[in-house]
């Protein structure tokens, strides 16, 4: 005589849960010890500092953030280094009511990736913190795109735990789960595949490269030489 148990459906729920946020836990303690790294944060920093010829720093500069991903520590950090760079106008594009920041320089603006309040072609420098949407990754990058001078720079700056990546490879499995811990968040994040993202702007600019930043598990993507539009 025997007793057999079996896990019920919440029971696997649960149990993925608990192991999605255990590996998030470590992923996310990591990911913080690098960026409070004053050496990783300066090679993230001159690797952008390479494309700094394409830019137009006397210009205007968009920054693009979605809601909740940047801390508001983090974010101010970035914005510090940003306002060190560019000497013209900054518009700050952000959800509704979040990052109030008294800056003369600066502009706020209620917005997202997916709607950007400024006209066609009206920015030199575009910078989108970019969380895709699922199914709809596309419009982000137009919007970016149009606001974008032909003459301007654009960069996106995306997680690599949005990214689609083979998980039979071990080096891929952490960035995995932080990536469904990320998704779990709400049903408006999604993953983007790489290739499909450049040959997307490929089609809109002249020159596009892919640059992954291992030590702060994000990619960038710089896109310059803005092509017309046919209509």
């Amino acid at each position: 005589m025997r007793h057999q148990y079996a896990i019920t459906p919440a029971g696997h729920t649960h149990l993925e849960d608990a192991l999605v946020d255990a590996i998030a836990v470590v992923r996310l303690a990591y990911l913080e010890h690098l960026a409070a790294d004053e050496t990783a944060m300066r090679r993230a920093l001159d690797l952008l500092a390479k494309y700094i010829e394409h830019a137009k720093t006397k210009g205007r500069t968009a920054l693009v953030v979605p809601p909740g991903y940047l801390s508001e520590v983090n974010f101010h950090w970035f914005l510090t280094q940003l306002l060190e760079i560019v000497n013209g106008d900054v518009y700050l594009v952000r959800p509704q009511g979040s990052f109030e920041i008294d800056e003369p320089r600066l502009t706020l603006l209620d917005g997202s990736d997916a709607y950007v309040p400024l006209r066609d072609d009206h920015v030199d420098n575009v910078l989108l913190v970019w969380v895709p949407r699922p199914r709809r990754w596309q419009r982000a990058l137009e919007e970016v795109s149009r606001v974008t001078k032909s003459t301007g720079i654009l960069a996106i700056i995306l997680p690599d735990a949005l990214i689609v990546r083979d998980v039979r490879l071990p080096i891929n499995i952490g960035a995995f789960m932080e990536g469904v811990r990320v998704r779990r968040t709400g049903d408006q994040v999604g993953q983007v595949v790489l290739d499909r993202v450049k040959e997307f702007l490929e089609d809109r600019f002249r020159s596009v490269v892919l640059e992954p930043v291992p030590e702060l598990s994000f990619h960038v993507l710089i896109a310059w030489g803005k092509r017309r539009r046919a209509g």
